[in-house]
């Protein structure tokens, strides 16, 4: 059901813009975005070592595995397996 509401807004907002639908680089896209929240969930990582976190929602071990999946999903999405 969430998949076909993201691909039924991607396709109003491509017939909007005059873009063709399906993107040739949506993979690209999705993969970007793993990508981005993986840095910034390393990033509350790294904050947590050093006790620099304004709230300890996670653990180190938590974000760091939470960043890595994140990665994996980037790389499925590049392979079309996502």
């Amino acid at each position: 059901m969430i998949e076909y509401c993201v691909l039924f807004k991607v396709r109003r907002y491509c017939e909007k813009m005059g873009l063709p639908y399906p993107l040739k680089s949506w993979n690209f896209c999705i993969a970007f975005a793993f990508f981005r929240l993986a840095v910034i969930i390393q990033g509350v990582a790294c904050r947590l070592s050093r006790n620099q976190a304004s709230q300890n929602m996670f653990t180190v071990e938590g974000a760091t595995a939470l960043a890595d999946m994140l990665i994996e999903f980037a790389f499925m999405s590049l392979d079309g397996k996502a």
